[in-house]
């Protein structure tokens, strides 16, 4: 596996264990009644707050832990990473889907909001879209990957 596919890899597993553990922490929310308590929007906010720094240190230790495992699998450890013209385009093309996806998003949550969905329905779509946008572009830069590589 090259080094940028299992860069992309890693980096999926990151954002699906850290949206997982919010969609586990927002459920909890909304059982315990606090999408109904007056102060319902701020704690979601510190949870979101909290979730940030999880999800850049998940990242960081998942690609140290990945590194390692490559490494130990024989990978070359003087090999450099050097990105040519394909991994640039893949690059763009799978930011754009993550953009398309994450507008799409927000258009959702605007359009929930609007038809009388409640704030914190309009914040989990847009969070959970941006999740979700990033999963997708990281997915179709690991199929233009196998596809075209």
């Amino acid at each position: 596996m090259a080094t940028e596919e299992r860069n992309i890899l890693i980096s999926l597993i990151g954002e699906v264990l850290v949206n997982l553990y919010f969609a586990y922490t927002v459920w909890l929310m909304f059982g315990a009644g606090l999408a109904t308590a007056t102060d319902g929007v701020q704690t979601w906010a510190r949870v979101v707050i909290w979730i940030i720094p999880v999800g850049i240190g998940t990242g960081i230790v998942l690609a140290i832990l990945g590194r390692i495992f490559a490494s130990l699998m024989g990978e070359d450890r003087g090999a450099r990473v050097h990105l040519d013209e394909r991994d640039r385009g893949i690059q763009i093309k799978g930011m754009a889907v993550t953009m398309v996806v994450a507008a799409l998003a927000f258009i959702a949550a605007l359009s929930a909001l609007a038809y009388g969905a409640g704030a914190l329905v309009g914040l989990n779509i847009i969070f959970f879209g941006f999740g979700t946008a990033a999963i997708a572009g990281d997915l179709a830069k690991l199929l233009m990957y196998r596809v075209f590589g």
